[in-house]
């Protein structure tokens, strides 16, 4: 039989209020001297005395739990990817010093959606994290009727209890445009998204989407003419990948066989995506064009190994990680009352420019 908080609290001399006080924080009018509570700590250790959580959760209501749902885009979604794992760090780091455990909710099967609701109505987690979201306002605020403590992150969704955490696309691609011409570029190209939505690649990429939306606004701000053709969306290509497909790479493949097919060639271009702007490397020095000396090139989205390939590539971090700190922080603030979960907020998190050797002074 497993040791029982009474137990320590008798073997310590103590009330069993006192003994809940020191070793689960309870909360409560209870002072308890430094003395008492080594006493207790010492014999609760001794006695192999752990907490009940299950019991506790049913006094105190609550689970001491948090929500992870991923969304399952494609082959370039889930826990093993490093989109999700550097803010799973940021997660975690807060969770560990708030004393919430993590629990990552299985999004695979038939309908992925309504096994979130269901596990909600379960009441087995007092917070949800939406680590990718879906576009969806009508199953969002159907969630937020089973589960009040949820934020979600890089959605444009509108659901008035949740909380967003959101990468700033648009000054994302001012900032790459403003180094490039900063270079002495102004034939600058765009690396979109070629796959027709009933593909099955993925749904809407609303990042990439917005990126683009970002780039055409931040040319006109910056006075830069941009040929339309510079664009490489499915205005001009459409792409359905094989299963299990690096398409992303393939569109930066892409997207410079056909900016070197034109007329008018640019002479910088910006990946939508980072692994666009590593193919686009690639097909570059496949074609004997020298980065950065003929061709520059910049990512949006920022990941260890992009300073290891040749030459290392120049970014727009993304800030994965603090977008997971604010995101436990501001859902265990909510859960823990310290945050009013009446109308949801909108944090918004800057990029920065990474500077490496993709990117050099125009030739033309």
């Amino acid at each position: 039989m497993p040791t029982t908080l009474k137990q320590v609290a008798q073997a310590a001399r103590c009330s069993v209020a006192v003994a809940s006080k020191v070793l689960n924080n309870a909360k409560g009018n209870v002072v308890v001297s430094n003395e008492t509570s080594d006493r207790v700590r010492k014999i609760a250790q001794q006695m192999g005395y752990r907490p009940n959580h299950v019991a506790r959760s049913l006094v105190s209501r609550t689970t001491k739990t948090i929500g992870l749902f991923i969304w399952q885009e494609g082959p370039f979604s889930g826990i093993s990817q490093d989109y999700e794992a550097n803010m799973i760090a940021g997660i975690d780091e807060v969770t560990r010093q708030r004393g919430y455990d993590t629990m990552l909710l299985n999004a695979s099967g038939d309908d992925p959606l309504g096994n979130c609701i269901d596990k909600c109505r379960q009441g087995r987690f007092d917070g949800l994290i939406l680590l990718r979201t879906p576009e969806d306002e009508k199953w969002l605020n159907q969630l937020a009727k089973h589960m009040p403590h949820v934020v979600a992150i890089n959605t444009l969704c509108e659901a008035p209890q949740t909380d967003v955490a959101i990468f700033d696309h648009h000054m994302a691609c001012k900032l790459a445009l403003e180094h490039l011409m900063s270079l002495g570029h102004r034939k600058i190209g765009f690396i979109g998204n070629t796959r027709p939505i009933h593909s099955g690649s993925a749904r809407r990429d609303i990042g990439l989407e917005q990126r683009q939306l970002g780039f055409i606004k931040a040319a006109k701000v910056l006075g830069l003419q941009i040929d339309e053709r510079w664009i490489f969306d499915t205005q001009w290509k459409q792409y359905v990948p094989k299963p299990g497909e690096d398409f992303i790479c393939q569109e930066g493949h892409m997207a410079v066989q056909w900016f070197e097919s034109l007329d008018n060639k640019p002479t910088a271009y910006i990946g939508g995506v980072f692994r666009s702007a590593i193919g686009a490397i690639q097909r570059c020095q496949q074609m004997g064009l020298s980065v950065p000396d003929q061709r520059s090139i910049v990512g949006i989205g920022d990941r260890e190994w992009c300073k290891f390939i040749t030459p290392p590539l120049t970014t727009i971090s993304n800030s994965l990680t603090p977008i997971g700190h604010w995101a436990a922080t501001r859902l265990i603030d909510r859960i823990e009352h310290k945050a009013h979960a009446t109308q949801g907020v909108r944090q918004v998190f800057a990029p920065q420019l990474i500077l490496r050797q993709s990117t050099g002074p125009c030739d033309a």
